[in-house]
């Protein structure tokens, strides 16, 4: 290997070969840049610098950043920009191996001889610099020794680095809030996107202060801010912004826009296209641009499914709509953010509301009460079969499911009433003492599997829908957690339903908060007025009247509408008639959608 020591060209160009042989013959590769390192240091410092700021991580150049990690003279190349941009400098640090203290002991060392030599462009350049290295390394403490000098120096682009890099080591909102008092622009600016790092406890309240100021680029960021703590009200201020009468708001309105990669701003995008000009419309452009590039990216992240059980209206031009989020093998879907919600009522975009979560359940307690169908050929019998297998695949590992038959028609071998009824709804052979442990209940999947398909002996079916649901309500308040009955009434139950002393029992379960009631009646007619209104007597609970055909996808609705659930809460009191309502969901679990009225 041959070369003229000194020449850095000749280095680096033989430095990334050699790396970049490193797969075909890495003991060979490592041999040869020992070697150039121990014939020249400097030089191979120099040069190994540039190498790492622009080659791909790779086996090769990772050995290339240990050998300089390892060497004294790293630290000299780094800050030498005869040797390296600024870019490729902080590139070269942040692959270099966790060595720590050294190379932030030689830049506190720089930046100390720095600050005490006489201020000039070229040394504000180069302190600007040293505050960039020490960024890329994550040096810390450093700021202790320095602040005072770097807040009072002459240049104002090194103090307001300082007020971002020194405001995220410190986070003290105190702290940042006394950068604002500063007389530049761009030290209170960085001084809010510092603010980024708090929690909406320390910043919020500083973050709404610096939205008004009268500085384009302190708004701007203050906006940013206030998104990133899905703040929903910055929404209708980002668009108050992007149509300011200076030219500087609007375009840091769209950079934020841009930020938030938010795709409920793509409408109003779409319409500042049509009329943009200049740097407003490259800024429209870029916004468009990078919201686009999110919403391919979630897409690619699945798709979530979207249930919208209640959209009620409110006194005083008030919405509230409760809504389940539910993706196939995800199960935690509670951590949605109010930014990751949009809604449009009438095709226009609701501004500002109010988004709760209702947590998952830590343990979801199940019963259905389903009709015992006389043949397996009955298609009402396979859609209840198809809806149960539905619900228990969604089950979570602990949840508890239990699926109490009644009979449809009484025959010979059917209990009477007043006999005393099994308190196991299954078929002997499967009932195990876990499972009279547990009442019934049962968390093991492939034990579901078992009693779905297994038929249920005439005598462990109770002999009518509201034996069976006094049963499973019996069971139920057994358990802790949150409890749930499903109710599948058939219509040969239509009359049963509507005698109020038959229901008394299933009322007082309800009212005594034991369970919570679900109705699902596979018929369109309007026959179930009293059960209906039973299940509707608590805020959690629902009727839904659907037909054969739908009955597994909305019985496996109701089931995931107790898991995921949200509602959000808004106003529209300049609208006479409510419109109809667009839901979208953005987020990094995934992307849906659901459309319905109040």
């Amino acid at each position: 290997m041959t070369k003229e020591k000194g020449s850095a060209e000749s280095y680096a160009e033989d430095i990334a070969a050699i790396a970049a042989s490193f797969e075909q013959n890495e003991s060979a590769g490592k041999d040869s840049l020992t070697q150039l390192l121990v014939s020249d240091p400097p030089a191979f410092c120099a040069a190994g610098i540039g190498v790492l700021g622009r080659m791909k991580l790779s086996a090769g150049t990772r050995h290339v950043a240990q050998l300089l990690a390892e060497n004294k003279h790293s630290s000299a190349a780094l800050l030498d920009p005869s040797i390296c941009s600024v870019a490729e400098a902080v590139t070269a640090a942040k692959a270099l191996p966790q060595n720590g203290k050294k190379l932030e002991t030689a830049f506190e060392m720089a930046l100390s001889k720095a600050l005490h030599a006489q201020s000039c462009s070229n040394q504000s350049t180069y302190i600007l610099r040293i505050l960039n290295l020490l960024e890329a390394i994550a040096a810390q403490g450093w700021w202790t020794s320095f602040q005072v000098e770097l807040m009072a120096y002459p240049d104002k682009l090194v103090r307001s680095k300082a007020a971002l890099l020194i405001g995220r080591s410190l986070k003290n909102a105190a702290w940042i809030g006394r950068r604002w008092m500063d007389r530049d622009h761009r030290v209170q600016a960085n001084a809010v996107e510092a603010l980024w790092e708090l929690d909406a406890a320390e910043s919020k309240a500083l973050l709404l202060i610096a939205m008004k100021s009268k500085n384009n680029r302190v708004a701007g960021n203050a906006a940013w801010g206030l998104y990133r703590l899905a703040d929903i009200q910055v929404v209708r201020a980002l668009l108050d912004m992007a149509r300011h009468e200076e030219l500087s708001f609007r375009l840091s309105a769209l950079w934020a826009i841009g930020e938030t990669q938010d795709p409920r701003f793509l409408p109003f995008l779409a319409e500042q296209f049509k009329t943009a000009e200049g740097k407003s419309r490259l800024a429209v452009t870029k916004a468009l641009a990078r919201i686009r590039r999110r919403e391919k990216a979630v897409a690619e992240l699945g798709t979530l499914e979207i249930h919208v059980p209640h959209a009620a209206l409110q006194p005083g031009g008030r919405r509230r709509l409760t809504f389940a989020v539910s993706k196939p093998g995800t199960g935690d879907l509670t951590k949605l953010k109010a930014t990751d919600v949009a809604l449009w009522e009438a095709g226009i975009l609701v501004e500002d509301y109010e988004l709760k979560s209702s947590s998952n359940p830590a343990l979801l307690v199940t019963g259905f009460v389903a009709p015992q169908f006389l043949s397996s050929d009955d298609p009402g019998g396979d859609a209840v079969l198809k809806g149960l297998e539905r619900c228990a695949a969604w089950k979570r590992s602990d949840d508890l499911m239990r699926i109490d038959r009644y009979t449809l028609a009484p025959d010979a071998s059917a209990p009477p009433a007043s006999r005393q009824q099994s308190a196991m709804p299954y078929d002997e052979a499967l009932v195990t003492e876990e499972l009279k442990s547990r009442y019934g209940f049962i968390a093991a999947s492939d034990q579901l599997k078992k009693v779905l398909s297994a038929p249920v002996p005439p005598e462990r079916a109770a002999p009518n829908l509201v034996s069976a649901t006094l049963r499973l309500g019996r069971a139920a308040s057994k358990h802790g957690g949150k409890r749930q009955i499903i109710v599948l009434p058939d219509p040969a139950s239509a009359d049963l339903l509507r005698d109020e002393a038959a229901l008394s029992g299933v009322k007082q379960l309800i009212h005594d908060g034991s369970v919570v009631m679900h109705g699902l009646c596979m018929d369109a007619s309007d026959s179930w007025p009293a059960f209906r209104g039973l299940c509707l007597s608590t805020p959690e609970g629902t009727f839904d009247q659907t037909s054969i055909d739908e009955f597994p996808a909305k019985l496996e609705e109701i089931y995931l509408q107790q898991l995921n659930r949200y509602e959000i809460n808004y106003s529209a009191e300049s609208r006479e008639r409510p419109g109809a309502v667009n839901l979208k969901v953005c987020s990094a679990y995934g992307a849906g959608q659901a459309e319905f009225t109040f």
